[in-house]
């Protein structure tokens, strides 16, 4: 039965990956022949993501590897969404053979980041690049290069592990390659350290492009990879300038350049010097963009950028061994925000799933507590007032409204000294048009936690 069930699985998610869209909505041919351009001065252009996970950016990365002369002139793509560990497999893969798609996802699934790489859209782009091999002679095919290092060597190795293939698989062999990872592994002023400079910063703290900058000067041309469209300055200079999406902005020729970092990364709240010591934000330096990357590639708005996030089949994770796998490495590493996650999927993708939904239709407290003791019982070392709120909250974005109410209305029985359940049950009521019982549930939420400011504000709201 379990076989069934994995084979039906996969068939599911390669018929996703099947449908999937590969044609972007926006024609990026100019900016991609800027960009190949680029490798006639130099062996590396690194180009960042802009939003991991990002459908704008998959779009792009597809259109990009398709372009004529792209494979002329790009021997490697270095990629931070695969695992070095399994360079032997994706080798292979894109190289024509036949690989087994159990073996193939080792090479995503075993990398220091979890729920992340599954996404469908880094499956789809290492099939694209077999596919574009397949039409290229020997000479001219493209390798992916994987640059995370596997799980068990751990995340402070990420950008030395991408460094050590770079020099060893691509400068060593007088090649080329693009580099697609997160947008803070390319800058050159580092974002945390409060824009120290590579030198400045020990050789266990430097990013990837810091590392290449330190023993490979001018090797290589990094491009952020996201416009804040948003921001009163930057939308000054493209109406000025006549800047139209898609472009690449090279930023000692635009006044784009000129403005602070903070309004492409607003994020960096909490900064440190070179030696690790915290910087009080009064002490936070500026740095204008054009001393910390090279060029910005505008693929769309800013909107575009952070909200167009390709879906993420729940399908994945039907594979409890996967799961499982998850959950040992999110609790190893104290990602327990992840924990919560996973053992929801778990309990997504169990048999006594379905027995719990049909209960909670029937919103009958009795009955539903008879059941959910038992599941309670088989999934003991669950962190349940999170998984139960994530239950909630998902069937509340499926509408399945009744369903959640009786969710959060079980928690706050299994859970009666905690205030956010009660907050989170009065979201329910609120989706459901009852504003009597969500103004009851704020007023509890409130009275159990008076610093519970999400129920404070609704019930602000709701009083008026």
């Amino acid at each position: 039965m379990k076989k069934i069930i994995t084979v039906a699985v996969q068939v599911a998610i390669t018929s996703i990956l099947a449908a999937q869209s590969i044609t972007p909505k926006t024609n990026f041919s100019h900016v991609n022949r800027e960009i190949i351009e680029l490798f006639d001065s130099f062996p590396l252009v690194a180009i960042g993501e802009g939003m991991h996970n990002s459908a704008l950016t998959a779009e792009w990365l597809y259109s990009l590897v398709n372009e004529k002369n792209f494979a002329a002139n790009v021997r490697n793509i270095v990629v931070e969404f695969g695992t070095s560990a399994h360079q032997d497999i994706m080798d292979d893969f894109t190289s024509g053979k036949d690989v087994p798609d159990s073996l193939l996802q080792k090479c995503w699934r075993n990398t220091t980041q979890l729920f992340v790489w599954d996404n469908p859209i880094y499956e789809q782009f290492f099939r694209e690049i077999r596919k574009l091999n397949q039409s290229l002679p020997i000479h001219q095919k493209v390798r992916v290069l994987l640059g995370d290092p596997p799980f068990e060597q751990g995340e402070e190795k990420r950008d030395s592990n991408a460094y050590a293939i770079i020099e060893n698989e691509v400068l060593k062999k007088q090649q080329t390659a693009l580099l697609i990872y997160g947008d803070l592994h390319f800058v050159r002023r580092d974002v945390w350290f409060n824009y120290a400079g590579a030198t400045e910063l020990s050789v266990k703290d430097r990013n990837l492009v810091q590392l290449l900058d330190t023993k490979y000067p001018g090797k290589v041309y990094s491009i952020w990879g996201s416009v804040n469209t948003n921001d009163a300055i930057t939308k000054k200079i493209i109406e000025q300038e006549k800047i139209t999406i898609p472009s690449l902005l090279t930023l000692t020729k635009s006044k784009i350049g000129n403005i602070d970092f903070t309004a492409f990364y607003p994020w960096a709240n909490d900064r440190e010097d070179a030696k690790g010591n915290p910087v009080d934000t009064s002490k936070f330096i500026e740095k204008p963009i054009r001393e910390i990357v090279d060029a910005v590639i505008f693929r769309g708005t800013w909107e575009d950028q952070i909200e167009r996030i390709a879906p993420r089949p729940e399908e994945i994770y039907a594979d409890t061994v996967y799961v499982n796998e998850l959950i040992r490495r999110a609790t190893e590493t104290g990602q327990m925000m992840r924990v919560q996650r996973f053992q929801f999927f778990k309990l997504r993708w169990s048999p006594m799933y379905k027995p719990l939904m049909d209960q909670l239709e029937t919103m009958d407290s009795a009955t539903i507590d008879k059941l959910f003791a038992v599941v309670k019982s088989r999934y003991a070392d669950f962190r349940w007032m999170q998984v139960l709120n994530i239950l909630g909250y998902t069937l509340l974005d499926k509408k399945e409204l009744n369903k959640a109410i009786a969710t959060f209305q079980l928690a706050t029985r299994q859970f009666p000294m905690s205030s956010n359940t009660y907050n989170s049950l009065g979201d329910a009521y609120l989706a459901a048009g009852n504003n009597d019982k969500a103004i009851a549930s704020f007023r509890k939420a409130l009275e159990l936690d008076p610093s519970n400011q999400s129920s404070k504000r609704k019930l602000s709201l709701l009083e008026k």
